[in-house]
């Protein structure tokens, strides 16, 4: 990957594998992939009435619209998606076409091994 990058100039290149990965000029060796991370802990827990700091402090609601104003790997939106329902929307922004790009190719393929997700990524708009 690090000769591939060097020989195309190129910043990053995203390789179609499952789950898609991302590799970046200055870490080749290091390819970002999408994972929820600690999002489906954090639904779980508020599924079972535990509180969300998050959700909280933004007094998240079913059927809010809200923004995240930093996508990243999706994680914050994800667990958005979850409190805000089937009648919600979230709205995800973020500056790196690479990781909006990554987060919304993802989708499609992370509600295989993830299927708690399914229901919640329609939920999400991703914005560059």
């Amino acid at each position: 990957m690090r000769r591939l990058l060097a020989e195309e100039q190129a910043e990053v290149a995203v390789v179609a594998d499952c789950p898609p990965k991302l590799y970046h000029c200055l870490d080749p060796d290091t390819p970002l992939f999408f994972h929820p991370g600690l999002a489906l802990q954090r639904i779980a827990q508020w599924r079972s009435g535990q509180p969300d700091r998050l959700l909280r402090a933004g007094r998240v609601q079913t059927g809010d619209r809200v923004v995240d104003g930093t996508l990243g790997l999706g994680a914050d939106s994800l667990v958005l998606a979850a409190a805000v329902g089937a009648e919600g929307r979230v709205v995800a922004v973020e500056s790196s076409w690479c990781l909006a790009r990554l987060f919304t190719f993802s989708a499609r393929t992370a509600v295989q091994e993830y299927p708690v997700l399914a229901e919640l990524f329609p939920r999400i708009q991703v914005i560059v």
